[in-house]
């Protein structure tokens, strides 16, 4: 998974890696210059003390220097213009994955498990495609200096043996205990990496413990609900107050205890990394005292090897950290790619929309049946029928009776596991998917206005025609409004965003939806329930101006009310998923044994003189 998050990086920005890499190149040599300059500097001193040779060596230190920081300086710059954009590109990469896959993974507890893992993994936790550069560039740096501090040490191991030293003083000087000392070395190495990876293990399986993500998704989900202002009300009236707060208290509580308990592991792992890292460089700098005693050493030397080991350890430890922390970024991205690579199962199809004489689209139903994924009953059961292009056709039926399905089946956001859906005698699914959806102007029950100017939101788009929206809002029922505001389209809606925004009532956004339906002017018009949010004027305005604002587009009209179907020159009625009754109001009113006539008569008799609505059982 590291893999695909490096090739994702070098894919977004292809600079970015080599820029890092020289980076660190240059901080891990860094130091070097200075410990080498130095001890030559001291040996100088302490021997020839040739002024020439010393002004060499200074001129020397000062220029690198000044070269190797210029460089680093610059590359940090350019390394930083790559760097930055880099969260943002992610995050728009997961932003664009939501809105281009399939509408059944949207819809799919798994998607939505996944996607709120991936936040919390890679945006709170900072497993980001940053951080993994960030690791990757430590680990060549770490990688760097322990090579070129073993180089400069290297030496120090061979030097030449001492006579006539007897005891321990014979055993420090002879190759014996240089062999012994990179065997310890060797071994700490060993015993370092086997410690990452049981840290490492044990971590993966505490981020990965049901209850720790459950938790976490359950405190992400309390804690949006909280930060909605519009859910304000339902807080105060109903005191949710100590409901929500003791959720978050409780899935706080099982998050702290997974974190306390990952501290408290790479809390033991590193201190015994630290302990181990301090016992081998002890153990190196005793020997260099040894062999300085023995006078094997001159000073200088003494400044290189001691220099040149400290920078072992803080090398080897920063390489080993960020090893550790790599291999646990492992399980994080992999739940990112697992998200990112989610198929998109629906067929997009390639045939094009051919636009037809008059307007002539035909839609036939055969034997459609659907389920929805995890459900066994049927939503949809062998359903048949046509209806025409300019026709006016009304859906009705008891809530969970397949209305809304059958829109959903009809604008292609769900494929039908049976029958099949014909547009003009050619199944819906060989046509281009973006050409096909183009055909629909929907306004669903659970329909979305968005922190964003009027005008846009109508328009679908950051460019609209001002008057065009004005002219679809007006249609929608909301001309007063429309006069009352100057520029109405750019005004934006909620404050969630903008401290000048405008909040409106649930009728005025459902009429907002409508005017977006309107805007888009496509040949067939889709409304679920359209009237649901408005008052019985603004219901009975809808119903008035219904022909003047489909124009001689076909309709789809679904509603509860019943009263609205007579608008409409064909009905059909669903119970149960089932189509069970078609025709105009009229005909189907005459059918006193059908479900329509029922429909009809539990309405009508709240509206009846001398009627009482029914005692409930």
């Amino acid at each position: 998974m590291l893999r695909k998050g490096f090739k994702l990086i070098f894919e977004l920005r292809p600079r970015l890696f080599p820029l890092g890499v020289c980076m660190a190149v240059l901080r891990a040599l860094t130091p070097f210059i200075n410990i080498f300059m130095t001890a030559q500097i001291l040996n100088e001193l302490l021997g020839a003390r040739n002024l020439q040779t010393l002004t060499v060596y200074v001129l020397v230190t000062v220029l690198l220097n000044w070269f190797l920081g210029l460089a680093s300086e610059r590359l940090v710059h350019s390394r930083n213009e790559q760097m930055i954009p880099i969260w943002v590109m992610q995050t728009h990469l997961l932003s664009k994955k939501l809105m281009d896959m399939d509408y059944p993974n949207l819809e799919d507890p798994h998607t939505h498990q996944l996607e709120q893992s991936v936040y919390a993994r890679c945006m709170y936790m900072g497993r980001t495609l940053w951080s993994l550069q960030e690791q990757v560039e430590n680990m060549i740096s770490g990688l760097i200096t322990v090579v070129v501090s073993v180089g400069m040490t290297a030496s120090l191991f061979f030097s030449p043996a001492v006579e006539g030293l007897t005891g321990f003083r014979a055993f420090a000087a002879s190759p014996w205990f240089s062999i012994l000392l990179v065997g310890l070395i060797l071994l700490s190495v060993f015993l370092s990496m086997r410690m990452n990876i049981k840290k490492n293990e044990k971590i993966i399986k505490l981020v990965e413990d049901e209850d720790f993500n459950l938790a976490d998704r359950l405190s992400w989900h309390y804690q949006s609900y909280l930060e909605d202002y519009k859910s304000g009300k339902d807080v105060r009236l109903y005191n949710q107050g100590g409901l929500i707060m003791g959720k978050i208290w409780q899935s706080a509580g099982l998050l702290s205890a997974g974190m306390n308990r990952e501290g408290n592991l790479t809390g033991r792992y590193n201190s015994l990394q630290a302990a181990l890292s301090t016992l081998v460089g002890g153990l190196v700098y005793l020997f260099v005292a040894l062999k300085a005693l023995l006078g094997v050493l001159s000073i200088g030397s003494v400044v290189q090897y001691t220099g040149s080991i400290t920078q072992f350890v803080s090398g080897f430890t920063l390489l080993m950290t960020n090893f550790s922390q790599l291999r646990s970024m492992a399980a994080d991205f992999g739940v990112f790619f697992e998200f990112m690579e989610l198929p998109d199962g629906q067929a997009k199809g390639t045939l094009p929309i051919e636009k037809q004489e008059g307007g002539e689209y035909v839609f036939e139903l055969r034997n459609v049946s659907f389920a929805y994924p995890g459900v066994e009953e049927y939503a949809l059961k062998d359903v048949s029928m046509k209806f025409r292009a300019g026709e006016r056709l009304a859906v009705v039926g008891l809530n969970g009776s397949g209305k809304t399905t059958l829109i959903k089946l009809l604008c292609r956001l769900y494929d039908p596991q049976q029958g099949e859906i014909l547009l003009n005698g050619v199944d819906i699914r060989e046509y281009d998917y973006t050409q096909y959806q183009a055909l629909f102007s929907v306004v669903f029950q659970d329909y979305k206005l968005f922190s964003l100017p009027v005008g846009e939101n109508v328009a679908a788009s950051m460019e609209y025609e001002e008057e065009k929206v004005e002219a679809c809002l007006k249609e929608a029922g909301l001309e007063e409004w429309v006069q009352k505001q100057d520029h109405i389209s750019r005004l934006p809606l909620y404050k969630d965003c903008f401290d000048n925004g405008i909040e409106i009532s649930g009728g005025e956004a459902q009429k907002v939806a409508i005017a977006r339906a309107l805007y888009k002017d496509a040949p067939f018009v889709i409304l679920d329930e359209p009237t649901a949010a408005l008052d019985p004027v603004s219901e009975s305005e809808i119903y008035a101006r219904f022909d003047t604002m489909i124009h001689n587009k076909s309709a789809i009209y679904i509603s509860h009310r019943l009263s609205s179907c007579r608008f409409c020159d064909d009905i059909a009625v669903f119970d149960q998923g089932r189509l069970i009754q078609r025709g105009n109001h009229e005909e189907l009113l005459a059918d006193t044994n059908g479900r329509y006539y029922e429909l009809w008569n539990a309405q009508a008799q709240y509206y009846q003189k001398n009627k009482k609505a029914p005692e409930p059982a």
